[in-house]
């Protein structure tokens, strides 16, 4: 069915009367009505009466955030070091024993088993 079609059926079924009504210049009234229901005072003499004072928390909040990153950034550059400092003794390692491998053989052993390419063996191997 197509929106006409659509549409036809319902204005034959239920007709064309409007099931409500808004009352006459009720949005013309509408801001009226509302401005009338709130408090005289304004924002500006609430702050200046003391009435929205900020507590403690809303106070400390940024410097919390400030504390919160810079614990973030100085643990992450910990971390970084300790992994660079890790990845530099790694490397160290696998060249003893890459000289050790090479003497006894075990190395090509090792990459024929796997199937890999020497460049590609040393490039898995030196990620860890």
């Amino acid at each position: 069915m197509n929106m006409n079609h659509e549409e036809k059926y319902l204005a034959e079924r239920f007709g064309r009367k409007q099931p409500f009504k808004v009352p006459e210049g009720y949005f013309e009234q509408f801001n009226a009505g509302i401005m009338a229901k709130l408090p005289l005072c304004s924002a500006s003499s609430k702050l200046n009466e003391g009435g929205l004072k900020a507590t403690r928390w809303q106070r400390l909040r940024p410097f919390a955030a400030a504390a919160a990153v810079m614990a973030m950034l100085v643990s992450g550059a910990w971390l970084y070091l300790q992994r660079a400092d890790g990845r530099m003794n790694v490397a160290e390692t696998l060249a003893k024993s890459e000289k050790s491998m090479s003497a006894t053989g075990n190395f090509d052993r090792a990459a024929d088993y796997t199937m890999m390419e020497n460049e590609d063996f040393y490039a898995c191997v030196a990620e860890y």
